[in-house]
This record gives C-alpha cells, structure tokens and sequence, in this order.
C-alpha cells in the first residue's frame, strides 16, 4: 500500500467509525428510554417483569472520542436525552 492508500482508508475508516458511534449513541438512548418506559410504574401498575437494563448508563460517549473523525463525543450528556424520550414514549402510550 502506498501513503496515499493509506491516508484514504484510514479517512474511509474513520467515517465508518464516526458512523457506527453515532448509531451506537442513538441506539443507547433509545434502548434505555424504551427500558424506562416499560418499567414506569403509572404506566404499567402490575409490573413489566425483571426488565433488564444498563446496569450503569455511562454519561456520554467520551471514551470513543477521536481526535479527528469523533471530536465531540464527550460532550454528550446521555441522560437528558434519555429522560425526555422516555418521556415522551410513555405520553404517547396508549396500552
């Protein structure tokens, strides 16, 4: 491979990994709102059973954080975002 082969896969790479971070991101909020939701006990009195969860929601994404193609990973607050779409799937749930 020469340098310039290189410095294109390694460009290729990094959009895929900037890619599978931020599905990973989206994909951790969504699971933990739906995990909420379906244990919230106004929602559903009689119990969900054992609802298997994160056992610790990490704050943010930051230890993924790359230089150059993930800068900002560690400036996303998880928990905000999963507390309003939890919100938000048990407002719209209709049983």
């Amino acid at each position: 491979m020469t340098l310039d082969e290189l410095s294109a896969a390694r460009v290729a790479a990094g959009a895929r990994y900037a890619a599978a971070v931020a599905e990973l991101s989206d994909a951790l909020v969504d699971l933990a709102a739906l995990d909420r939701a379906v244990s919230n006990a106004n929602l559903n009195p009689g119990g969900c059973g054992d609802v298997k969860t994160f056992g610790h929601l990490p704050v943010n994404i930051g230890d993924l954080a790359h230089g150059e193609f993930v800068p900002r990973a560690s400036g996303v607050d998880w928990r905000a975002d999963v507390e309003a779409l939890a919100g938000r799937y048990i407002e719209e749930c209709t049983n």
